[in-house]
């Protein structure tokens, strides 16, 4: 597997909820990939490293400190960066009718009784 090829599907990985903020992104990457010299595409890797790794280390955060599974962290952390319900069921490939299951959960495991005091108080208190 040629390193274009590993760093496409790195793409299709990379956190949700900046996708959906920015959904632009991975296809000004995969041209940069295509057409950019060497030091682009380092640039382009290092910056989904990043981003890759910043998502796994808020979400490991909050298993840790809420006991959210891996699943429950995922659309925690979607939600406090702004993504929706509906857009995090359709990218891990849940109804939202789960999703929602998952976040009556973790209000329970946080303490919150609505999503917006939800992603409130994540934000206010990152990690």
């Amino acid at each position: 597997m040629s390193d274009d090829k590993a760093l496409d599907q790195r793409l299709l990985r990379a956190p949700t909820a900046y996708l959906s903020l920015y959904p632009d992104i991975p296809a000004r990457m995969q041209a940069a990939f295509a057409n950019g010299t060497p030091e682009v595409r380092v640039a382009a890797a290092a910056m989904l490293r990043a981003l890759e790794a910043g998502a796994r280390g808020r979400e490991a955060a909050l298993c840790e400190r809420f006991d959210l599974t891996p699943a429950q962290a995922r659309l925690a952390a979607h939600l406090a960066e702004g993504g929706t319900i509906a857009t995090h069921a359709a990218s891990v490939g849940i109804s939202t009718a789960t999703a929602r299951q998952h976040l009556k959960v973790i209000f329970s495991k946080v303490g919150v009784s609505r999503q917006a005091e939800l992603v409130a108080y994540l934000n206010e208190r990152p990690g």
